[in-house]
């Protein structure tokens, strides 16, 4: 994938995306569907982003999910870099309860120390 996104860009398939995930989204060791919310939600692609571990805190993660299964649940994948983040991107649709829970079925938890900042 290129790395010189512009706003709105779209990307496919099986390029990774990584939604940071705080402690408060687990319940009895699981991730919970609340933490995919948001008509935008934030992510970052995982093959831009070059220092992941550096934005997260100490007992925070990120849920590492391919844009395919988004799509599948009828989201919208497009790049919204920023000055300061330019792996930034949108996870764009309605996310209803069975859209959440699918994100959060198809993710898988890294936790800081596992990430380690590169894609």
């Amino acid at each position: 994938m290129s790395h010189d996104l512009s706003k709105g860009d779209r990307f496919e398939g099986g390029e990774r995306l990584w939604r940071r995930i705080h402690p408060h989204f687990f319940k009895d060791g699981r991730m919970t569907s609340a933490a995919f919310s948001g008509f935008e939600m934030s992510v970052d692609i995982a093959s831009v982003q070059k220092d992941m571990s550096v934005t997260l805190g100490a007992d925070t993660g990120v849920a590492e999910f391919q844009v395919v299964a988004a799509q599948k649940l009828n989201q919208r994948t497009v790049a919204d870099p920023l000055p300061n983040n330019p792996a930034h991107a949108l996870v764009v649709g309605h996310k209803s309860k069975s859209v959440k829970r699918g994100l959060r079925d198809a993710a898988t938890f890294h936790s800081r120390g596992t990430i380690m900042g590169t894609a």
